[in-house]
């Protein structure tokens, strides 16, 4: 076992780092002061009066209110928690298939150099909504080596392979029309109608993609007509006598991801 996987086997399991949340939240809550905002009725919601906020009396959690806690929490939140559940869920069984990085080699394929300014268009707005729609942040992480070797194959180098899916798919979760974990999450405590305003996150997500890309496509067109304007150079060097020197990964292989 490597240093790293003995790092990573140390973690804690994420039930215990929220059980020692918990727990924390329990021990302030004997000494910070408590305070509350009150509600107020606008067209029939209930919003919080950001003007309201007053000192209370300190409701310290008993012994055995602590462990009642959690689960009056689930039951309260039970509706968002079963969102979450699912989405998750559905993000995980699709990773898995193999289709997120079957789509991306596809791209690559089906252009190839001579219209490589289209690959990183289309990977780009792949990833874009990848965060914009269903929420997949972390999804990029993964994928980040796939892109990197095509942008090395297409004639860019590794900041190109790399902004492209990690660029794409931040300025999607930051627009977020229907990003669950923030969109979704938010407008739930704030007893809003689910994902209301989407057509304004649309044209913050269209005016980013625009800026992003545009940014990244001038920086690639000039890389690729002077490669010493590269600014990996040197590590695009390493990355070419690796890949001249070994054998490529099966996790790149062109015919691992034939659809």
């Amino acid at each position: 076992m490597t240093d790293k996987q003995k790092t990573i086997s140390r973690m804690p399991n994420a039930v215990v780092l929220l059980l020692g949340l918990v727990i924390l939240v329990g021990i302030l809550s004997l000494f910070l002061p408590t305070g509350r905002y009150e509600k107020i009725t606008i067209d029939g919601r209930q919003v919080v009066d950001p003007n309201s906020f007053h000192i209370v009396d300190k409701t310290p959690l008993k012994f055995l209110e602590f462990f009642d806690s959690v689960h009056q929490g689930l039951g309260a939140a039970g509706p968002l928690i079963f969102m979450i559940l699912i989405i998750g869920g559905a993000i995980r069984l699709f990773e898995s298939t193999g289709a997120i990085s079957g789509i991306v080699a596809a791209f690559a394929r089906r252009f190839g150099k001579e219209k490589s300014s289209w690959v990183l268009v289309l990977i780009f707005t792949f990833f874009a909504c990848l965060g914009a729609f269903p929420g997949m942040l972390e999804a990029a992480i993964p994928f980040a080596p796939l892109c990197i070797s095509i942008a090395l194959a297409l004639g860019y180098d590794v900041f190109v392979g790399i902004a492209v899916p990690v660029v794409g798919i931040t300025i999607g979760w930051t627009a977020g029309p229907t990003n669950p974990w923030t969109v979704g999450i938010g407008q739930s405590m704030a007893q809003l109608p689910m994902f209301s305003g989407i057509g304004y996150r649309l044209v913050v997500l269209l005016v980013l993609w625009a800026a992003s890309l545009a940014y990244i496509l001038s920086y690639a067109a000039r890389i690729k007509k002077d490669p010493s304007q590269s600014l990996a150079a040197n590590i695009d060097n390493v990355f070419n006598e690796t890949r001249t020197t070994s054998k490529p990964s099966p996790s790149l292989s062109p015919t691992k991801w034939c659809f």
